[in-house]
């Protein structure tokens, strides 16, 4: 651990030379992009369905040429560039996804090293308590995961709508344990990344000792062949059981896009400006269509969408990193999103399929596009408010342990 450490320390040298701040400006303004994909995602499904390619199922999925058919633009008249941008960027949407996996895997790392670091400047430096690591970040989901249970909850009592309280589902649920059978979608479809996240938290210290032993020339290649081996397996011996494969409910099939995130942040952290730089530079954007296109051509087969969304995600990451990367450090509405995101992605899919429900769009138009646009704002204010909530219940135990011990 401290060669790893001492490994690093140029590299904080040279972030406080180069002005670059300890939390990456760009971190919430992917996530802002990554909320925004997948509500749109969510959105657009009960319109025009879910797309096939690149996501496979065993009973629907259909031929090569079912699956190329249906991606073809749809000819609407005066919505037919509209309806059709709207229709593409919410069935690529379900990128976000790898967004914030992507994400978090570097968050969680640069969060450690900055920690290290600090401890080493200051002669401090003492062993990672892991168990305390999983627990704050288990503390950070729970409280608003709990709280959004106990919200929609109340809606079905007042109005009939949202969870039961009655269910005994409704209370597993708030565990996180989704995975069981009919869990994963039970109440609301989005609601099944969460037990994911938890599971990469507790990876995590098995990853960071993987990623100080191996480095990330050999760390990363063996998370891909892992992670994209396991879900070939799965998909072979258990396709009847997909949601773990696709979109990959069962984390280490994620592994990918998780380790991406902390090798990117050890590079970053050792070489802020010429990791910043390379990322930004137009050939690394070109790069990102590239891995686009060949995520694109692999989704239309079975096995192909085993790399699917990992090159999907990591390339759509290269071509926004170059524009974010480019942006002030002023306040912007993907930043706002992105701070807010969790709470947003909780909230969000219950108000939409409860505003969106008809199928197709050219009888429903504007119809469409206004719920769409309605959703998103209902889901953002409903979201703070349940932020607003966490706060104050945060403070009452906050005063309850202080008088509890003084």
């Amino acid at each position: 651990m401290l060669k790893h450490l001492q490994y690093f320390s140029a590299g904080t040298m040279e972030a406080e030379q180069n002005g670059i701040p300890p939390r990456q400006l760009w971190v919430d303004r992917m996530k802002g992009v990554a909320i925004l994909g997948v509500f749109l995602n969510h959105a657009v499904e009960p319109i025009f369905g879910w797309m096939r390619l690149g996501y496979p199922n065993a009973v629907e999925w259909g031929t090569v040429q079912e699956r190329w058919a249906q991606v073809q633009p749809l000819d609407l008249g005066a919505w037919t560039i509209p309806v059709n941008l709207v229709r593409y960027g919410g069935w690529l949407g379900d990128m976000g996804v790898a967004l914030f996996i992507l994400v978090s895997g570097f968050g969680l790392s640069w969060g450690l090293l900055e920690r290290q670091r600090s401890q080493s400047s200051e002669g401090k430096l003492r062993r990672t308590d892991w168990g305390a690591f999983v627990r704050r970040r288990f503390g950070r989901v729970y409280p608003l995961w709990g709280l959004a249970h106990l919200g929609f909850m109340a809606t079905w009592v007042a109005l009939g709508w949202g969870l039961s309280p009655l269910n005994w589902r409704s209370w597993l649920s708030v565990t996180g344990l989704r995975m069981v059978p009919g869990m994963a979608y039970y109440f609301t479809q989005a609601w099944w990344y969460i037990p994911l996240l938890l599971q990469l938290y507790v990876m995590f210290p098995f990853c960071w000792r993987g990623l100080n032993r191996l480095k990330s020339a050999w760390f990363l290649p063996a998370c891909l062949a892992l992670g994209w081996g396991v879900k070939a397996i799965g998909m072979t011996l258990l396709p009847g059981q997909m949601m773990l494969w696709h979109p990959g409910m069962f984390a280490i099939v994620r592994l990918p896009e998780f380790a991406l995130g902390m090798v990117l942040a050890v590079a970053m952290f050792r070489s802020p400006k010429a990791v910043s730089n390379l990322l930004m530079h137009p050939f690394t954007m070109l790069l990102g269509i590239l891995l686009q296109a060949i995520a694109i051509g692999l989704g239309l087969f079975w096995w192909g969408t085993v790399f699917f969304p990992t090159l999907l995600g990591f390339g759509t990451f290269l071509i926004l990193y170059g524009i974010l990367g480019r942006m002030g450090s002023g306040r912007d509405i993907l930043g706002f999103l992105g701070r807010h995101s969790y709470s947003l992605f909780l909230v969000h899919h219950p108000i939409l399929t409860e505003m969106i429900r008809s199928e197709g769009w050219d009888r429903h138009g504007a119809v469409n596009l206004a719920l769409i646009l309605g959703a998103l704002g209902i889901s953002i204010v409903v979201g703070l408010g349940l932020e607003r909530v966490e706060r104050q219940v945060r403070s009452w135990v906050r005063i309850l342990q202080w008088k509890r011990y003084t």
